[in-house]
């Protein structure tokens, strides 16, 4: 079973914050899926981002994400986040040019008031190519169980996707720092995807314990239920490897019986 997922580091509880953008169909739902299965829903909290309601809309556009932030200790996974200033907003005219074109360093200036706070924050940029996001597009028009996942709107991005691309590029561009940099994750292979974003998490967290204070790290019990935090997340890319290999293994057999039949 999962375990506490309180993050402490000698005697510190520490925020995580993971942010998901990307492609329509990109696959960020089953990424962070995988992420939030190994963890005890007690420490942990995902944000699915949708359109602002009227009480947000009156404030500052970052401030929903602000009452969205995890405490110390605690995971807040973000499917879509404040990007969308200079994504959507910019692209549907939903904000002037002076917003988005200051939202740069707006976000900067965010990310690094976090990161100074002691947040760890990892950035995901989930990338496909236009032939794969219509295959996943048409599976989902196709297939009654995944109607609901396919909406008029995402044809409609679909047929900006130069337009997105100018803007994801250039977002990109300006606002991975040292403090947040943009992990783009290679989605064409949502196995390879899911275990990189695993991977990668893991490695983020673990690095954040190597960098915190060099006092000497003691045994107690706040550390054994850590690392038996870490052992979960490391234990699921394991599983997600093992799956992959299973799957091949699978996939070989059947081409040698196919093979033998037609000889």
């Amino acid at each position: 079973g999962s375990v506490s997922c309180t993050i402490v580091f000698t005697g510190k509880k520490v925020p995580v914050i993971i942010a998901y953008e990307g492609w329509d169909a990109a696959g960020k739902g089953g990424n962070n899926k995988r992420i939030a299965g190994a963890l005890d829903p007690r420490g942990y909290e995902v944000h699915p981002i949708a359109s602002p309601e009227p009480h947000e809309k009156a404030r500052h556009y970052l401030w929903r994400f602000w009452t969205r932030l995890p405490k110390t200790g605690h995971i807040a996974i973000f499917d879509r986040t404040w990007y969308g200033r200079v994504m959507v907003e910019r692209l549907e005219g939903f904000c002037s040019e002076n917003d988005w074109m200051r939202a740069y360093n707006e976000i900067n200036e965010f990310e690094k008031e976090l990161h100074d706070w002691g947040a760890v924050i990892i950035k995901f940029w989930v990338q496909i190519d236009k032939d794969t996001q219509l295959e996943r597009f048409n599976e989902r028009q196709n297939t009654p169980e995944k109607q609901w996942k396919i909406t008029d709107e995402d044809w409609r991005n679909r047929a900006r996707w130069d337009d997105y691309e100018k803007a994801v590029d250039e977002m990109i561009l300006r606002t991975s720092t040292e403090s947040a940099p943009w992990i783009v994750v290679e989605g064409n292979s949502k196995y390879y995807a899911r275990i990189k974003v695993l991977k990668t998490v893991v490695d983020a967290i673990e690095q954040k314990l190597k960098r915190n204070a060099g006092i000497k790290r003691k045994e107690t019990l706040c550390q054994r239920v850590t690392e038996s935090s870490f052992f979960c997340l490391q234990k699921q890319l394991h599983d997600s490897h093992t799956a992959i290999k299973k799957s091949r293994s699978t996939e070989e057999s059947n081409c040698k019986s196919v093979k033998n039949m037609i000889k």
